[in-house]
C-alpha cells in the first residue's frame, strides 16, 4: 500500500495544477493516517484480550496455588488431630470424671507431657484444644482448664453466650471438620489484656464407646487461610472466598462490606464446572467470576472481581492510545497540508533539488553523529562503573559470606564484573573485632568506635591493598583472604605477618584492643560461608583464653584426612532412635559434632559426607522400623540442600530429625509390639502341627532376636510361647480324640508331635490324664 500511495504522490505531482494536486496529495497523506488508527485500534483490542485472559489464568493460578496448598494443610490438620485421639494418654483421661481429685490429679500433668508442641513443625495450626467432656475439662501441652475457667479466662467466641457454647460442647452438637469463621476473644495474651482474633476451627471427636466424650479442636488464625489469596484484588466491591462441599462458607474478605451470601448465590446461580470463569452482576457491578472445584474435599474456591479493576491497565491504555491517535491526526493534518502545499511544484524540481548522493552522505552523517555519541556515553559509563567498584567488592564480599550465591559459576561471573580474578587461589575468612572489655571502651560512644573501625580499614588498605573488606556490624570488620593454593601452607604465616604490619601501623593500646579472628581455609569461593561460621566459633571457643590477637579456629591448616564416624557409634545411634532414648541420642550427636567440627578441620568434601552419612542412618531406620512415610518425606524435604546452610544450622536440622525419631518411637512401641504379637499367635495357629516350630524359628521368621519375641510375647499375652504352642496342640488333640476314631499315633504327628511317647508326655502333662483315659471318658 505504501508503494502504491507513493506512486500516486509521483503522478500528482507531474501535474502543474497546483490546487489539483494540493488536494490529491492531502486525500492520500489522510488515507496514510487511517493505518495508526487501525494499528491502534486493533492493538487495544488485543491488549484487551491478553489483560482480560491474563488477569482469568493470574486468579485460576492464585486459586489453584491456594487450593493446593490448603488441601495439604487441611491434611495435616487432620493427621494432626488423629495423632492427639490416638495418643493412649488422652484414651485414658477422657474416661475420668473426676481428675482434680485423689488419685486422678497426676493423670492431667501424664496427659499434658504426652501432647505434642505442634507449633515447632506446623506454622499452619495456630493451637490446639482437647475438649473431655466427662471432666469437663480443656487440655493441650501448655494449658489446663475447666470449660467455664476456659471460656472466661483464655478464650470466648464473640457473640455466643457460654451456657450456649457449653450446650453445644456436652451435646456434641459442635460441627465436625472444618467450621466458619468466628470472632473470638483472647485473654492475657499481651500485656495490655484481651486480643481480638478472627478464626476457622477443625474439630474431631474423640474416639468414642457411645458417648459423647469429647472433641479436638484445631484453631487456625483466618489470616493464615486469607494471605494466600491476597494477592487477588478486591477493591470496588471484590470479594474471596472458600466453600466447603455442602456450600456453607468457611472464610472470605473483601476490600468493603458485602452481603456475601448474596454473592454466593449469584456465583452459584452462574456456574457449574469444576474450574470455569463466568461474569455476574451484583447491584449494577459487572463482575468476573473464578472459581475452582477440588476433587478431594469438594471445596470450591471463589474469587469475584470488579470488571472495571480487572480491565483498569487495559482502559488506561485504551485512554492514553485515543490521545496519541487524535493528537496523531491533528499533527498530521496540519503536516499533510504544509507538506502538500510545498509539493505543488513540478516533480521535476523536486528531484533536481534532491541528489542521491547527497540524501547517502547525510545518513551517513546521522550515523557518524550517532556513533560518537555512543561513543561519549560509553566512555561515560565506563567511568562510573570505575568509581563504583570499591561498593561492588563490598557488596560482593557481604553476599559471599551470607552465603547468597547459588553457585560457583555465579560467583566467577560476578567476580568477572569487578574486575576480581580468583583462579588457582584458597581462601579465609578474617574477622576483627574490637575487644572492648580490654581496654575499658564499653562506655566509650557509638562514633569513637566506628573512628577505631575506620582507622583499622585505613591500615588494612595499606598493608593489604586488594583484600576484600566489608562492615560486619558497628564493631567488626570482615576481610577475604587469598593466597597461591600451591603455597597454602604458608597462609598462617602470610595471616601473622599482616597481624604484625598492623601493630606497627597502629596505636599501641588499639592494637591490644584488637582481636583477629581466622576461619578455615577453603578452596571454593561458595565455601566461603563455611570459614566465616568458623572464624565466628574460633572467636566463641577462644575468646575467653587468648594467648595472643589472632585466634585460631581448631584444626586451622592441614585438612582432616577422614571424619570421626566408627561403626559402633553409629550402631549404638540407631539401637538408641529405636528405643526412643532421646537423652542417649543428644549424648551421641554431641561426640559426633565434637570430633567433626571442633576438633578435626575437614575439607568440604569430607564434610557434605558426614553430613550425608547422618542422614543415611535416617534412611536406614526407616527400613528397619518403617515409620510413617509422611514423617520421613518431611524429614527429608527438611533436609534437602542442607550442605548450603551453615554448620550451626545444619546441626540442629540433624538434631531435630533424630528427635522427631525418638520421640516418633515412644509413642509406636507399645503399638508395634502388640501387632507384632497378634502375628506372632496367627503363625502359630497356621503352622501349630509342624513339628519344627520353636522360639528360634519364629523368631527367624520374624526377624527378631529369640530373648526379645519371648519377652513380648509374654508381656502382651501373659503366657510363654513354648506354652502357649503346647496348649494349642493339646487342644487340638482333644478335639481329635473326641470327635474321630485315629489311632493316637496319627494324631500325635497331626498336632506337632515327633513320636507318640512325647505326645502322650505332654498331654498328661497338661491335661492331667493320659490321651487313653481323655478318650474313653468322651466316648
Amino acid at each position: 500500500m505504501i508503494i502504491r500511495n507513493l506512486r500516486k504522490i509521483i503522478n500528482v505531482l507531474s501535474v502543474r495544477a497546483s490546487k489539483k494536486y494540493l488536494l490529491k496529495y492531502f486525500i492520500t497523506y489522510c488515507t496514510v493516517l487511517i493505518i495508526p488508527l487501525v494499528i491502534g485500534y486493533v492493538y487495544y483490542i488485543n491488549t484487551y484480550n491478553i489483560v482480560y485472559s491474563d488477569a482469568i489464568n493470574e486468579n485460576n493460578t492464585i486459586l489453584r496455588q491456594a487450593s493446593s496448598i490448603l488441601e495439604q494443610r487441611f491434611e495435616e490438620a487432620d493427621s494432626m488431630a488423629d495423632q492427639i485421639i490416638s495418643n493412649s494418654h488422652v484414651s485414658a483421661f477422657q474416661g475420668l470424671k473426676n481428675p482434680l481429685q485423689y488419685p486422678n490429679s497426676y493423670s492431667i500433668i501424664r496427659t499434658r507431657d504426652s501432647l505434642t508442641n505442634y507449633n515447632t513443625s506446623n506454622k499452619f495450626v495456630w493451637n490446639y484444644f482437647i475438649f473431655f467432656n466427662k471432666s469437663e475439662m480443656v487440655i493441650n501441652n501448655q494449658i489446663t482448664y475447666t470449660y467455664e475457667q476456659f471460656y472466661k479466662r483464655y478464650m470466648s467466641f464473640k457473640g455466643v453466650p457460654y451456657e450456649e457454647w457449653y450446650g453445644k460442647m456436652t451435646e456434641n452438637l459442635c460441627e465436625s471438620g472444618l467450621s466458619g469463621e468466628i470472632e473470638a476473644e483472647l485473654y492475657n495474651f499481651t500485656p495490655s489484656g484481651t486480643v481480638g482474633m478472627t478464626m476457622v476451627t477443625y474439630s474431631k471427636p474423640l474416639i468414642s464407646y457411645g458417648q459423647n466424650d469429647g472433641i479436638v479442636m484445631l484453631v487456625i488464625n483466618k489470616k493464615d487461610i486469607t494471605d494466600l489469596l491476597s494477592s487477588i484484588n478486591t477493591y470496588d466491591g471484590g470479594v474471596t472466598y472458600i466453600e466447603n462441599k455442602a456450600g456453607k462458607i468457611i472464610t472470605y474478605f473483601s476490600g468493603e462490606k458485602c452481603d456475601i451470601h448474596a454473592v454466593q448465590a449469584a456465583v452459584n446461580k452462574s456456574s457449574s464446572e469444576s474450574e470455569s470463569t463466568s461474569e455476574i452482576s451484583i447491584n449494577g457491578k459487572k463482575m468476573m467470576v473464578n472459581y475452582i472445584k477440588t476433587n478431594n474435599n469438594g471445596f470450591k474456591y471463589v474469587a469475584v472481581q470488579s470488571k472495571k479493576v480487572v480491565l483498569e491497565k487495559a482502559n488506561n491504555l485504551k485512554l492514553i492510545i485515543y490521545i496519541v491517535l487524535l493528537i496523531s491526526v491533528l499533527l498530521g493534518t496540519l503536516i499533510s497540508y504544509f507538506m502538500a502545499k510545498r509539493s505543488a511544484k513540478p516533480l521535476q524540481d523536486i528531484l533536481n533539488n534532491i541528489q542521491i548522493s547527497e540524501i547517502s552522505e547525510d545518513i551517513f552523517k546521522n550515523i557518524k553523529y550517532t556513533i560518537s555519541e555512543l561513543g561519549d556515553n560509553n566512555s561515560n559509563l565506563k567511568r562510573t562503573i570505575d568509581e563504583q567498584v570499591p561498593i561492588l567488592k563490598t557488596t560482593f564480599l557481604t553476599r559471599l559470606i551470607k552465603g547468597e550465591f547459588n553457585s560457583q559459576e555465579e560467583i566467577e561471573k560476578v567476580a568477572r564484573c569487578i574486575r576480581l580474578n580468583f583462579k588457582g587461589r584458597v581462601y579465609c575468612i578474617i574477622i576483627f573485632r574490637f575487644d572492648t572489655d580490654l581496654n575499658n571502651y564499653d562506655t566509650v560512644e557509638l562514633t569513637i568506635v566506628n573512628s577505631f573501625k575506620q582507622l583499622l580499614r585505613e591500615t588494612l588498605s595499606r598493608v593489604v591493598p586488594d583484600a576484600l573488606i566489608c562492615d560486619l556490624d558497628e564493631e567488626q570488620l570482615v576481610m577475604l583472604v587469598d593466597y597461591p593454593a600451591l603455597q597454602q601452607g604458608q597462609l598462617n604465616p602470610y595471616i601473622e605477618d599482616v597481624a604484625a604490619r598492623l601493630k606497627q601501623d597502629m596505636p599501641k593500646n588499639l592494637f591490644e584492643s584488637l582481636l583477629i579472628s581466622c576461619g578455615n581455609i577453603v578452596e571454593q569461593l561458595i565455601d566461603i560461608p563455611i570459614s566465616f561460621e568458623k572464624a565466628k566459633l574460633a572467636f566463641k571457643i577462644n575468646s575467653a583464653n587468648r594467648h595472643s590477637n589472632i585466634l585460631w579456629y581448631a584444626g586451622t591448616g592441614n585438612y582432616t584426612v577422614n571424619y570421626y564416624f566408627p561403626t559402633d557409634l553409629q550402631a549404638k545411634l540407631i539401637n538408641n532412635v529405636k528405643a526412643g532414648d532421646k537423652g542417649a541420642v543428644k549424648t551421641i550427636l554431641n561426640i559426633l559434632f565434637t570430633k567433626n567440627f571442633m576438633d578435626s578441620n575437614l575439607s568440604t568434601s569430607l564434610h557434605k559426607l558426614f553430613i550425608y552419612e547422618l542422614l543415611g542412618v535416617i534412611i536406614k531406620l526407616w527400613n528397619q522400623i518403617g515409620f510413617d512415610e509422611n514423617t520421613y518425606k518431611y524429614i527429608i524435604s527438611n533436609t534437602d540442600n542442607i550442605d548450603k546452610y551453615s554448620e550451626l544450622k545444619q546441626i540442629k536440622i540433624i538434631t531435630d530429625s533424630y528427635y522427631m525419631l525418638c520421640e516418633i518411637m515412644n509413642g509406636q512401641s507399645d503399638k508395634q509390639n502388640l501387632n507384632t504379637n497378634n502375628q506372632i499367635i496367627e503363625y502359630i495357629n497356621q503352622y501349630y502341627h509342624d513339628c519344627n516350630i520353636s522360639l528360634a524359628s519364629i523368631a527367624d521368621k520374624f526377624n527378631m532376636n529369640e530373648s526379645y519375641l519371648s519377652y513380648i510375647f509374654k508381656q502382651q499375652s501373659g503366657i510363654k510361647l513354648s506354652s502357649y504352642i503346647e496348649n494349642l496342640r493339646i487342644q487340638k488333640a482333644k478335639e481329635l480324640l473326641g470327635s474321630t476314631a485315629l489311632p493316637i499315633s496319627e494324631i500325635a504327628i497331626k498336632t506337632g508331635y515327633l513320636s507318640t511317647n512325647t505326645f502322650c508326655r505332654a498331654f498328661k502333662r497338661v491335661t492331667g490324664i493320659n490321651a487313653t483315659t481323655f478318650r474313653g471318658s468322651n466316648a
